[in-house]
């Protein structure tokens, strides 16, 4: 289950993400976050992505929009605690990939799971 936790300056998430092969590069892409990275080799997309979202996240909390960022993606807060976020139950990645343009049948396309805290 994907979730975002921020507690007092810290913010623990777990993230799913795909890479797919386009035009010779590999795409590591989270539809939750709509954040993407790219390498040479799906290691190198994998490390670029974690720095992207390093990078997301340190911005969202020195601007301190964290919570409205993850509101307009469609995350929801869990109850009972405004800080803990997780995606609808009625969530679909491959619908987003579907508005994209992107049919996923016809790719070889992996999943990953990425733990962070920052």
């Amino acid at each position: 289950m994907e979730f975002i936790k921020a507690q007092n300056e810290k913010v623990t998430l777990n993230v799913k993400s795909f890479i797919l092969q386009e035009d010779g590069y590999f795409i590591a892409y989270s539809p939750a976050l709509d954040l993407s990275s790219y390498g040479e080799s799906e290691n190198e997309a994998v490390k670029n992505f974690k720095g992207a979202l390093l990078t997301y996240i340190q911005s969202v909390t020195t601007h301190q929009t964290l919570f409205a960022d993850l509101k307009k993606l469609g995350w929801t807060n869990k109850k009972y605690s405004r800080k803990n976020f997780v995606l609808p139950s009625d969530y679909d990645s491959n619908k987003v990939f579907e508005n994209l343009g992107i049919s996923l049948d016809k790719r070889d396309v992996k999943e990953v799971q990425l733990d962070l805290a920052v």
